[in-house]
């Protein structure tokens, strides 16, 4: 028995160092994958540190335009109490200028135009001429009379 034991314990060895061989060549090609991981989690690292960047220059870009925005909100505000103001003085105005329109049209209807001018030339000049004349016979009377 102690030779069968022998070639057993020998086959046992044999079939260890097969399974070690194995076990070892499984090892490696598990260090290489892990190696391998190793380089895509720095480089996915790497990517990760890149992407907080742009998020952190994101959220400034963000921010600023924020403020940009809450300026541009207190412009329209402003701009809109400006616009209003605008409006009532507008309004203002067209009412004047329509009081204005009622007070040339009054104005137009008192005015004389160039006929009665000419009409009222024509009676000055001949209430002139009649001035002149009782002048002129009130000068004689007066000669007749003996009055200087």
């Amino acid at each position: 028995m102690s030779e069968e034991r022998m070639a057993r314990m020998e086959a046992m060895i044999g079939d260890l160092i097969r399974i070690v061989g194995n076990t070892n060549s499984l090892v490696e090609e598990i260090k290489e994958d892990v190696d391998g991981l190793k380089v895509e989690v720095r480089s996915l690292r790497e990517d990760v540190d890149e992407l907080k960047v742009e998020v952190r220059s994101l959220r400034e870009d963000v921010d600023e335009l924020k403020v940009e925005v809450r300026s541009l909100r207190e412009d329209v505000d402003g701009l809109k109490v400006e616009v209003r103001s605008l409006r009532e003085d507008v309004n203002e105005l067209k009412v004047k200028v329509a009081d204005q329109g009622k007070d040339i049209e009054i104005i137009k209807a008192a005015m004389a135009t160039k006929d009665d001018i000419a009409q009222l030339n024509e009676r000055f000049d001949y209430l002139s001429e009649r001035l002149l004349r009782q002048e002129e016979d009130t000068y004689r009377l007066k000669r007749l009379v003996g009055i200087k």
